[in-house]
């Protein structure tokens, strides 16, 4: 039996490696593909501004994505909340997170705590590394039977990162459990944070009602553990987001009471219950400027993946100020047509990115900060007149077509 103690004593960063830890490690689609931008200067100034040019290149204008794979390992250590997986002999490994050298050095480079630096010899111990006192209390799982992490990050608990960080590295292990009888009925582990609905939802969705998931709060010591690298960014992956969509709008559910009009062809969308601000602080005059036009305010607080899909699918077109809820877009119809409002603390071009995706014309407004000094949360006011000349424009191509 490990104990917690012999667990710290092996445990240190070093730059060794067991080459023999791997089992077997497999490709799921093409090592790297790339997408042509067509959205203007405008559009490249922004995603040159907001995203790594690991993903975008700006010199090629075009938008970057790597490939998905899956590595059975014999032995590892997870933690609540880290992005690592610390290997034998217990070193602090991203490149099991992030095999591409040039998305690891970007993704230290802007989101430096989300990282480890790999020690070499004699060097001092980063600020943002983690201590053996991270592995008190840690579980030992040390059967043969292959493990699978659905989650252990509570990043996953947003809606965003949950679809395209983590339901893409569902899809690829329910096409290993076809095809691999060992991985067919793997143990089931999420680690951290109870699972919510929509991730309930997704599970029963892609694997019924077979399945049991062990909960721990506490650090896993695995044998036999599967860890799954999705595209990334999934949602430059047009085949993940087929894969996403299709499953959703070919299941039964989709269909059940669905009446033709029983949802708005115009939605408002509001941020409902954010945890990060960013709302519109005149939204009740955005809202009533808009219902002039027909539309509706709507949130998705609340409802099912596939009450969402619903809503998605019938709409002409969509405002409303960035959020998780965008990543419904999926589900849209490729006339469908999206406005997103954000503060000028922060401009993202992801839903660009997911938009090209999904082939749907996509713009943004930038409003005005209510901040002095604009954060990545700050409240914004949009400009009405603004809005609505955008709005008019697109409404009015909308009618020629």
């Amino acid at each position: 039996m490990i104990s917690n103690e012999n667990v710290k004593r092996i445990f240190r960063y070093d730059l060794e490696k067991d080459d023999k830890n791997c089992i077997v490690s497999t490709r799921h689609d093409p090592a790297f593909t790339s997408h042509q931008v067509t959205g203007g200067k405008s559009i490249v100034d922004l995603l040159s501004v907001s995203q790594p040019s690991s993903i975008f290149s700006k010199h090629t204008q075009s938008l970057n994505c790597f490939g998905a794979r899956s590595t059975l390992l014999k032995r590892a250590i997870v933690l609540p909340n880290s992005y690592e997986l610390f290997l034998s002999p217990w070193l602090a490994d991203g490149s099991f997170s992030y095999p591409h050298k040039s998305i690891m050095q970007d993704w230290k480079r802007w989101f430096p705590s989300a990282h480890n630096a790999q020690l070499a010899p004699g060097s001092a111990m980063p600020s943002n590394a983690i201590g053996a006192d991270a592995f008190d209390g840690i579980v030992c799982l040390l059967d043969q039977k292959p493990k699978y992490i659905i989650k252990n990050h509570d990043d996953a608990n947003n809606y965003w990162h949950w679809t395209f960080e983590w339901l893409p590295r569902l899809f690829v292990l329910k096409e290993i459990a076809t095809s691999n009888a060992r991985l067919e009925k793997p143990t089931f582990l999420n680690i951290g944070s109870a699972l919510n609905p929509f991730q309930q939802e997704w599970i029963w969705l892609l694997f019924g009602e077979s399945i049991e998931v062990c909960n721990y709060s506490s650090p896993i010591l695995c044998n036999n553990i599967l860890w799954i690298t999705p595209p990334f960014p999934a949602h430059h992956s047009h085949d993940t987001i087929l894969k996403i969509r299709d499953h959703i709008l070919g299941t039964e559910m989709y269909g059940v009471n669905r009446v033709r009009g029983e949802y708005p062809s115009r939605i408002y969308l509001l941020r409902g219950d954010a945890r990060n601000g960013r709302r519109v602080a005149n939204e009740p005059q955005i809202i009533d400027g808009l219902k002039r036009l027909g539309f509706v305010a709507m949130a998705m607080d609340g409802l099912s993946v596939i009450e969402q899909a619903q809503i998605f699918s019938g709409a002409d077109i969509i405002v409303g100020a960035h959020g998780s809820a965008f990543v419904n877009m999926i589900f849209c119809k490729r006339s469908c047509k999206i406005i997103e409002l954000f503060g000028s603390g922060y401009v993202s071009g992801h839903d660009y990115s997911l938009a090209l995706s999904c082939g749907l014309h996509w713009e943004y407004l930038e409003g005005e900060s209510t901040d002095i000094v604009p954060s990545f949360v700050s409240d914004f006011r949009i400009e009405l007149d603004k809005l609505l000349i955008v709005l008019t424009k697109l409404l009015t191509s909308s009618m020629h077509l």
